[in-house]
Order: structure tokens, then sequence, then C-alpha cells
């Protein structure tokens, strides 16, 4: 992940706390510029879905090292940190999908809790993947104890996937497409070339 540091422009992968809060920041800043746009300049009741605008998509990549990181400290600026931290991490779940600003959380703990998930994220949360070979109870620590387990046997690049309003009760199986690192390479080059914010933010096709 912070390999893509070489292919986006500046600012856009962080490695450290610094520079973790301050993207972040600048992320929450896109949405609420969105916000003001949708509310200025479009029709009464419009959403970044109804008008087509371009998804803006933070990834946080171990996701419980990183609320770990940010937990740590005891000085006036740690403390001020980390609630500057889930401040802006409580605003993106809670107001940002209606503007078109998701996130995707990566994390190898199996239990939300552990992960650092607190339940304002929980809630917001529209798709749930888990992958690899789980036991049930794993399974269950990830997903809920309100969702059926289906009976299968999973194995590398294998998984299941919770999706709200689609299969709320039972899980579906899914398997992920072989990767091979090299033609992935070339096509994040491909893609990632056009980053132009300023004209993504406040596109609309309709």
């Amino acid at each position: 992940m912070a390999r893509l540091g070489r292919l986006l422009p500046p600012d856009r992968v962080a490695t450290n706390k610094t520079e973790a809060l301050k993207l972040l920041n600048q992320f929450v800043a896109l949405k609420r510029k969105r916000a003001n746009f949708i509310a200025d300049k479009t029709s009464f009741g419009a959403t970044a879905s109804t008008l087509h605008m371009p998804l803006f998509c933070l990834i946080l990549e171990e996701y419980a090292t990183t609320n770990a990181v940010f937990n740590e400290g005891l000085s006036k600026k740690d403390k001020n940190d980390r609630y500057k931290w889930d401040a802006l991490i409580r605003e993106l779940f809670l107001t940002g999908a209606g503007l078109g600003f998701v996130a995707i959380i990566i994390t190898q703990q199996p239990s939300v809790g552990n992960a650092g998930l607190s339940t304002i994220i929980t809630e917001q949360v529209s798709v749930k993947l888990g992958m690899g070979s789980m036991t049930s109870t794993q399974l269950r620590l990830g997903f809920g104890n309100d969702t059926d387990i289906p009976e299968y046997h999973l194995t590398k690049g294998e998984g299941l996937a919770w999706i709200n309003g689609s299969n709320d009760e039972l899980l579906m199986p899914f398997r992920a497409p072989k990767i091979e690192p090299e033609k992935i390479w070339q096509i994040l080059k491909l893609s990632l070339t056009n980053q132009d914010t300023d004209r993504y933010l406040t596109r609309t096709n309709t």
C-alpha cells in the first residue's frame, strides 16, 4: 500500500501517525467541500449517488495497528491527536456515504473490538468481507452472532461476504481472482494517472 505513494500525488499515502492525521483531515475537508457544493449548487434532496458523482475512497490498512498508535502516549499532543483522529473518523463514517466518501478498513483481527472499531463505525458498515481459513468462532466475532455461518471450509483466496440489504442473515461465499503483482502494478500505473481532485470533487453526470 505504501508503494502507491510512487504513483499518486503528494500527501495521498500516509505511513506514520503525523501523515495519517494530515491525510484524514484533508479527506474530511474534501467531504465537507462536496457537501457545500451539493447544498448550494444542486436541486433539493440531491445526493452524490443521484448526481452520479465519482467516489472518493480512503483505505485504512491494518486499522487495529493504526488505531493502537493513536491510543499511545499521555502527552498533551498525544491526547489532542487522539481526539482529532477519533472525531474525524466519526464524522467520516456518519456523514461520508451520502456524499460519496467511503472508507475500506483492512484488519487481521477477527473481532471488531480487538480491531478498535467503535459501534459508530460498525453500525455504518455496509459490506463485510472475511477471507482465509477461519473458525466459526472467528467468523462470529467478525460478522456478529445474528448472522448464520454456512458450513464452508475456506482456504487461501476464499471468503465470505455480508452485504447490507442483500444477505443480512446468511453469508455468501466468494473467491478472489488470481492476482499477478506485475500486471496489477501496470494496471495501477494506468488507472492512477489522472488524479484531478478538483474536477472529480464537483463533477456530476446528470
